[in-house]
């Protein structure tokens, strides 16, 4: 982005949408914890249950940029941490 001068503030996302639930699922899994249980305080409110975001902006200034899978990214960033 700096050897092309662009400065301009955007969101950087792939199209997937995921739940916190989802995220953590995959992270169990990903870190085979999955003999742990999720546990959900049901007296807190439930919060703001998905945002989606435009990355209309990005996908015009880097049309063929290549995500990798969030399950790939934790896999990496645990495999970092655990190494």
């Amino acid at each position: 982005m700096i050897d092309e001068n662009i400065f301009e503030s955007f969101n950087i996302s792939p199209d997937d949408a995921f739940t916190i639930d989802e995220v953590a699922r995959i992270a169990l899994d990903v870190a085979d914890a999955n003999y742990l249980e999720i546990k959900y305080d049901k007296t807190k409110p439930n919060g703001q249950i998905r945002r989606d975001i435009d990355v209309t902006r990005f996908k015009k200034i880097i049309p063929d940029y290549n995500f990798i899978s969030l399950r790939d990214g934790i896999k990496d960033c645990f495999n970092t941490i655990k190494n």
